[in-house]
């Protein structure tokens, strides 16, 4: 490969690169949620935490279970003993490190750049199952980037819960 066929190559895959990390970006801070829709949320005033083994102590599943408490308090839900509950609710959590690429041509006499990143990123899937069937009524889930410290990581955490909230109990219509 010539040196003029290289930079015409560079030149078509700059964008398309700087493209794929854009929309990475922007799904990155996404919320997603699906519910059965012949459930009736309104009916709902207690919840409970669905119990499924041993409890994760960690300092990321704590901070976690205190937002949710808190989120769903706030929305006027009462936290009751599991077989009280009109519905329990579990979750997962997930991290990762996406590698994030971006690129700059500054022209012929200087050539380009590419930087590459590793972000930590993670994912937090809400399940609310409704008490009497068991079954799942909703479930959420919110991604984004991870915080690097622990005052970061209380406020991303409260503000990841509380957008994946936003959607709980779902809007009839």
């Amino acid at each position: 490969m010539n040196k003029k066929t290289l930079n015409r190559w560079w030149v078509g895959f700059i964008p398309y690169v700087l493209s794929l990390t854009v929309v990475t970006a922007a799904m990155a801070s996404s919320v997603r949620y699906d519910y059965d829709r012949e459930v009736n949320f309104s009916a709902w005033k207690k919840v409970a935490w669905q119990a499924s083994g041993p409890v994760d102590l960690s300092i990321p599943s704590q901070r976690i279970r205190r937002a949710l408490e808190y989120g769903f308090k706030a929305k006027g839900y009462t936290f009751v003993e599991r077989d009280s509950a009109d519905f329990v609710i579990a979750y997962d959590a997930a991290a990762w490190k996406e590698t994030r690429i971006s690129g700059r041509y500054y022209g012929p006499a200087f050539g380009r750049s590419v930087d590459m990143e590793r972000v930590p990123m993670g994912v937090l899937q809400l399940h609310v199952i409704d008490a009497k069937t068991g079954r799942i009524a909703w479930r959420g889930a919110v991604s984004g980037v991870l915080a690097k410290n622990g005052d970061e990581a209380e406020k991303k955490t409260a503000k990841a819960v509380e957008q994946l909230l936003e959607k709980f109990p779902p809007k009839k219509g």
